[in-house]
């Protein structure tokens, strides 16, 4: 059975996490012509790309958007 404080973390990162989530659909642009995809995911000429590199580009973009640590801090997974 799961003690009371870690019980607590989880609630406490669930919430965490939703809270993230909201900011998420409120504080970014998520059309494609948004300056945040531009040169990275989305391509000068509109198409998406889908390989690794600018996903990975895009994803490290929203993080420093939201105030998040990036990936390369060492810090985010």
């Amino acid at each position: 059975m799961p003690s009371t404080a870690r019980l607590m973390q989880e609630v406490a990162g669930e919430e965490w996490r939703t809270k993230q989530y909201e900011r998420l659909a409120r504080e970014i642009d998520w059309r494609r012509d948004a300056a945040i995809w531009k040169g990275n995911i989305v391509s000068n000429d509109g198409k998406i790309a889908t390989n690794r590199a600018p996903v990975k580009q895009a994803a490290e973009n929203v993080k420093t958007q939201l105030g998040l640590p990036r990936s390369s801090d060492g810090l985010a997974p």
